[in-house]
């Protein structure tokens, strides 16, 4: 019986994973595959358990760097901390920092919009809590 379409695609992916120096093993079979698995050259793998169980430590480690980062960024530019923690906490959940609407300016510390060092501060600010997010946007966590 000739191989199927699926189990061609399959065997190309694999060899191409050979020249580029690359291991086809990350597929883990089903008992509905196992037949699958064997008639494209497959060979099923579990896990690594030393990067399954070095996970959870990095994203603690990730989400303490994310909480003391924020708390160095809202104290080195002397924001309003409670709206501060609001506007980076929504920031990141939408994995973008936005200009618009009242939100940046509740965060800057009392300063006249008159003041010349106002819309440097405020850009300052964005450009500061843009990078922030970018770096933390899929740590999650609460600040």
């Amino acid at each position: 019986m000739p191989p199927s379409a699926t189990v061609l695609a399959v065997q190309s992916a694999a060899l191409s994973f050979a020249e580029n120096g690359l291991e086809a093993s990350g597929v883990v079979p089903s008992p509905s595959s196992a037949r699958f698995c064997s008639d494209a050259g497959v060979v099923p793998t579990q896990p690594d358990p030393s990067w399954t169980s070095s996970r959870p430590s990095s994203f603690a480690f990730a989400q303490a760097e994310q909480r003391r980062e924020a708390e160095d960024l809202i104290t080195d530019e002397k924001l309003n901390a409670d709206a501060a923690k609001r506007y980076i906490a929504a920031s990141i959940k939408r994995k973008y920092a936005s200009e618009n609407g009242t939100e940046l300016n509740s965060i800057l510390p009392k300063m006249s919009p008159l003041n010349p060092q106002y819309l440097t501060k405020k850009r300052d600010v964005f450009q500061r809590i843009s990078a922030f997010v970018e770096k933390f946007k899929g740590v999650g966590g609460t600040l």
